[in-house]
């Protein structure tokens, strides 16, 4: 027909363009290649948690639509995947802040970037590993203890924390009855009002975590260097 409107033809969506900043996102602004990886982990988790903020609200200013009742598994996803990324971010980044608090000229740990998606076994790692130093920040203790209390909450009804991205668990394909919790007849729910008050706590509690080990590793580990640079005879560097 033609009136018909012509159809736009599509394009690769990864482009380099010039139309201006507000047009495009741009994936490398927030990952710098000097950044550690675990900086890296915690500008990522900032993200899922800023989405999961935004879809919340989004729901409580205006839910007629009922969309809280389908956005609510990426709003979860989200959030759990955000916990995700700080607790293996703290739990690499402790060592390192623990070894270099005594000072010592070793060599310092690696990055160690561990855990699968049990977020709960993460967090009490996390937990374990502050619990145990002599010298432990309890602000930190009793941010982590807020976080596995959130953590807790959901475990009560799965600790398969794929429930937010599948309707069926992974083990249940030859069982299509194992549906996951909410698979139900009778009804389900989550208080957003109370979920946002949640997100808003730990969100904070794991971004001030995070910061406190950033700078004070990055505090330590150049005092650091200004003893080896005294201690360490120069002829060494030209070995």
């Amino acid at each position: 027909m033609s009136n018909q409107l012509k159809e736009e033809k599509l394009k690769d969506f990864f482009d380099e363009g010039g139309v201006g900043t507000r047009q495009y996102s741009f994936l490398n602004w927030r990952f710098s290649p000097h950044d550690s990886i675990e900086v890296q982990f915690c500008n990522l988790a900032e993200g899922y948690f800023e989405v999961a903020n935004n879809l919340i609200e989004q729901c409580l200013d205006n839910n007629n639509d009922r969309k809280a009742d389908i956005w609510i598994f990426p709003i979860l996803f989200n959030i759990v995947h955000a916990v995700e990324l700080y607790l293996k971010a703290i739990n690499s980044m402790y060592p390192i802040y623990f070894k270099l608090k005594g000072f010592v000229l070793e060599e310092l740990p690696d990055s160690k970037i561990e855990g699968d998606h049990d977020i709960k076994q993460m967090c009490q790692t996390a937990i374990s590993k502050v619990r145990n130093d002599s010298d432990r920040d309890p602000d930190l203790y009793k941010a982590l203890k807020e976080v596995l209390q959130f953590i807790n909450i959901i475990y009560k009804y799965s600790d398969d924390v794929a429930f937010t991205r599948y309707p069926l668990p992974k083990d249940a394909k030859s069982d299509l009855n194992k549906e996951y919790f909410y698979v139900s007849h009778q009804n389900v729910t989550i208080n957003m009002v109370e979920l946002h008050k949640w997100v808003k706590k730990i969100s904070n509690n794991l971004y001030n975590i995070t910061g406190f080990l950033i700078d004070m590793i990055d505090e330590l580990n150049g005092y650091r260097n200004e003893v080896i640079d005294d201690v360490v005879p120069r002829e060494y560097y030209y070995e």
